[in-house]
């Protein structure tokens, strides 16, 4: 996957962005407020980039508030797509808790979630059993098991608390 992500940005998103990239916090935080208002898909980058590198909490919390509250599927997906780069890898957590917030049905990327839930640790496999618990979209039977049994195959390699939380996603999945 490359991690270049090309969008078309607006002069008001290009400015949104420069003030999101600014030294001064306080413009920062300013911008925020503004992207809360009017913010879109093309912003996201940017919003991940500041949340990843950004030492200043308040900043961080705007961002993810922003983030739990995020409407457009665009955005949420791209969110998504993020959570697949190692080089995010500090900020996931976050992202996955974001997702989970927004109760967005992330269906299509159920394969993607299981994988991420058996290569992550724990914490990593309550945030995606959560996100999963969220879908409602129907499923081909042959997707089920095949994800039923990539999970079983994980489960003896995996410490005994885990591995519980495995055998509940095997459960969540098989009454998708």
């Amino acid at each position: 996957m490359s991690e270049q992500i090309d969008l078309k940005l607006s002069k008001n998103d290009q400015k949104l962005i420069e003030e999101l990239y600014s030294t001064d916090d306080e413009v920062v935080l300013m911008s925020l407020d503004k992207i809360m208002d009017k913010g879109n898909k093309s912003l996201m980058p940017a919003l991940i980039h500041v949340l990843s590198t950004s030492n200043n909490e308040s900043i961080k919390d705007e961002i993810f508030n922003i983030f739990c509250q995020l409407k457009d599927t665009a955005s949420i997906e791209m969110m998504i797509l993020f959570l697949q780069l190692e080089k995010y890898n500090a900020i996931h957590e976050k992202l996955r808790s974001a997702l989970w917030q927004t109760a967005y049905d992330g269906s299509k990327f159920l394969s993607l979630f299981v994988q991420l839930a058996i290569q992550g640790d724990y914490l990593v496999c309550i945030d995606i059993l959560s996100i999963i618990e969220n879908m409602k979209e129907p499923f081909e039977d042959e997707l089920i098991q095949d994800l039923i049994e990539q999970i079983e195959h994980a489960i003896p390699e995996t410490e005994a608390k885990k591995s519980q939380l495995l055998f509940e996603l095997t459960e969540t999945i098989r009454n998708l």
